[in-house]
C-alpha cells in the first residue's frame, strides 16, 4: 500500500471530483469501475493502492496513464478549473445522484451543473423537444400549450439548443416556471454551446432553474454528444411532447428513448405537406399521444384539467410575500406544512397568505390542507 492519503495529495476528500477527474484522465467507464469495485471495497482505497490489484489482470493497458505524481499535479488544475467556472459535480457514489438516472444502463458516471440542484424535485416535469428551425406553427404552439402549463407550475426540460428548446427555456424562464436544460458540452464558458444562449443560460440559473451536463468541463460541442444526451432529456421528464419534428430529427431519438423508458410521449399534428413536421405525423402512427391544447397534457400527467383564470402579470399581489406564496403552488397539491418548509416561512404566515389568496380564487384548497395554484 502508498502512504497515499487523498486529503493530503489531492486537498479533497472529494470522491465525486476525482471520480470526474479519471473519466478524463484513464478513460474511465462503467466497465472499468466494476472491475476496480470488483477488487476494492471504495474507489479511494483502489486509487491509494494505484490500483495495483488490477494491473496484475489482462486487458487493463488503460492504467498505464495513472502515475500518480502526475495524476496529482493535473487533478489540482482540473479542480481549479472546476471551482472557476463555478461548476458543481456529483457522482454515482453520491446521495444527491438524480433518482430519475438511477435506472439507465449507461447511466452517467458524473453529472455537471450549474445553478439549483433542487430543481430536480419538480414533482411535475415535462420535457419539450424540437427542430432547430421552428416555424410561425410550432411558436404558436408554444404559446398555446406550453405557456399555460408553465402558469400552472409545471417544469419543463430542454435542451437549450436552437430553435424550439430556446424557445422553451425563454417561455419558462418568463413565467418564472421551473426549467432544466440539459446540454451536450462542457458547462465552462469556452465550450458552452450554443454560445448565443450564454444569457439565456444566466437568466435559467438566475430564476431557480438548472443547467446540467454529463460531459466535463473543457469538453467541447462533438456532434456525437448529442444524441447520448437525449437519453437525459427523455429521463427527467413525466412526459416528453415533440413540438416540431422531421423523419430525421434528432427529436424522434428523445421520443423513441423515453417510450423505451415506459414514459408518456405526445406530439401535435401538422399537415401532410409540412416535410418539417412529418416526425410528428409518424410518431402519431407509432402511438404517440395527441396534443391539441395544454388539457390534454395534463390529463396525460394525471393532473385535474385546472386552467388559471389570469396570468402572472396581470396579478395584483398584496405584498411581496404573497407573490411567492403563489408562485410556490401549481396544479400539484401540496401540504401546507411542505409549502412552509419550502418557503422557510411561518405556518400561521403562510395560512393568512393563502387565505388572501382563495378569496382572489388564486388558490386553491382541495382538502386535507393541500393546495393548489387558483
Amino acid at each position: 500500500m502508498l502512504d497515499f492519503d487523498l486529503s493530503k495529495q489531492f486537498n479533497t476528500t472529494d470522491e465525486s471530483l476525482l471520480l470526474g477527474y479519471l473519466e478524463i484522465a484513464i478513460k474511465l467507464n462503467h466497465s472499468r469501475l466494476n472491475l476496480i469495485l470488483s477488487k476494492y471495497p471504495s474507489f479511494n482505497q483502489a486509487v491509494q493502492d494505484n490500483f495495483f490489484e488490477i494491473r496484475k489482470l489482462p486487458k487493463t493497458e488503460w492504467l498505464k496513464n495513472f502515475e500518480l505524481q502526475k495524476i496529482t499535479t493535473d487533478f489540482q488544475k482540473f479542480a481549479e478549473f472546476v471551482t472557476t467556472n463555478n461548476i458543481h459535480l456529483y457522482s454515482i457514489f453520491s446521495e444527491n445522484y438524480p433518482i430519475q438516472f438511477q435506472n439507465l444502463p449507461d447511466k452517467p458516471l458524473v453529472i455537471y451543473y450549474q445553478g439549483n440542484w433542487q430543481a430536480l424535485e419538480q414533482k411535475k416535469m415535462i420535457t419539450v423537444v424540437g427542430s432547430r428551425s421552428p416555424t410561425v406553427y410550432a411558436k404558436k404552439l408554444i404559446n398555446q400549450i406550453l405557456e399555460p402549463l408553465c402558469e400552472l407550475g409545471i417544469g419543463v426540460v430542454s435542451g437549450l439548443a436552437f430553435g424550439i428548446d430556446t424557445l422553451v427555456h425563454q417561455k419558462a424562464v418568463e413565467k418564472n416556471c421551473t426549467t432544466i436544460g440539459v446540454i451536450g458540452s462542457g458547462l465552462d464558458e469556452k465550450n458552452f454551446y450554443p454560445k448565443e444562449n450564454r444569457n439565456l443560460k444566466a437568466q435559467i440559473i438566475q430564476k431557480g432553474g438548472l443547467i446540467l451536463s454529463e460531459y466535463a468541463p473543457g469538453t467541447p460541442p462533438n456532434p456525437y454528444n448529442f444524441p447520448k444526451r437525449n437519453r437525459l432529456l427523455a429521463a427527467l421528464g413525466d412526459l416528453v411532447w415533440v413540438v416540431q419534428a422531421s423523419v430525421k430529427s434528432g427529436s424522434l431519438i428523445t421520443a423513441n428513448l423515453a417510450q423505451e423508458m415506459g414514459k408518456t410521449v405526445a406530439t401535435t399534428p401538422s399537415s401532410i405537406y409540412d416535410e418539417t413536421m412529418l416526425g410528428n405525423l409518424k410518431l402519431l402512427k407509432d402511438g404517440a399521444n395527441f396534443v391539441s391544447e395544454p388539457e390534454d397534457i395534463l390529463q396525460l400527467l394525471d393532473l385535474a384539467v385546472h386552467r388559471p383564470i389570469t396570468t402572472n402579470h396581470q396579478i395584483q399581489f398584496n405584498n411581496d410575500a404573497e407573490k411567492i406564496v403563489w408562485q410556490q403552488l401549481s396544479v400539484e397539491p401540496q401540504l401546507l406544512q411542505d409549502i412552509s418548509k419550502k418557503l422557510n416561512m411561518d405556518i400561521c404566515e403562510l395560512s393568512q397568505h393563502l387565505t388572501m389568496l382563495e378569496i382572489q380564487n388564486l388558490a386553491v384548497c382541495v382538502g386535507e390542507n393541500m393546495w393548489i395554484r387558483g
